[in-house]
């Protein structure tokens, strides 16, 4: 898995390096367009299973308009939980109207999304940073937020590099 994170973010960090070689003076890369009708799971966070996913807590789908509908966490809460968005047969994109490339998307619900009622968007960002913490923080749930902040950074510094050098 970190072979193709690395892969990754090296195609990122190239496009923009080009982008900025032809001379363009903004550019964007669009990976990922909302999911609609894809499956979405959260699952506690246990540092001694696989990937960090614990218990599914909670299950739901997108809507056509790539909305969260059905999804109803536990109470009380206890984050942090791993949120997982997953396709199926009918999940399109729908910038492109097309089934995505990218079949799973991962982001963190932490206490403080949740306090401040923000909105929840996974992405391939939200994806490699959850993915570059549960391979840093090893095997303690309480290093995962530790993690969780350096991971994030790393994917900024790692994304705006070329951007800073311009």
């Amino acid at each position: 898995m970190i072979n193709q994170l690395n892969l990754l973010l090296k195609i990122l960090k190239m496009a923009l390096l080009f982008s900025m070689y032809l001379g363009l003076s903004s550019c964007g890369i669009d990976v990922k367009g909302p999911l609609a009708n894809a499956i979405v799971k959260v699952y506690t966070l246990d540092a001694s299973k696989a990937n960090f996913k614990g218990d599914l807590i909670a299950t739901a789908s997108t809507n056509g308009k790539a909305t969260i509908s059905g999804l109803s966490l536990p109470f009380p809460l206890n984050p942090p939980y791993i949120m997982e968005f997953t396709t199926g047969a009918n999940t399109t994109d729908i910038t492109t109207g097309v089934a995505p490339v990218i079949t799973t998307l991962r982001i963190i619900i932490t206490q403080d999304l949740l306090d401040n009622g923000a909105q929840i968007y996974a992405t391939p960002l939200t994806s490699m940073a959850v993915d570059i913490a549960i391979l840093k923080a090893g095997v303690s749930s309480a290093q995962f937020a530790t993690a969780l902040d350096t991971a994030q950074a790393q994917v900024k510094s790692t994304l705006v590099l070329a951007w800073t050098t311009q």
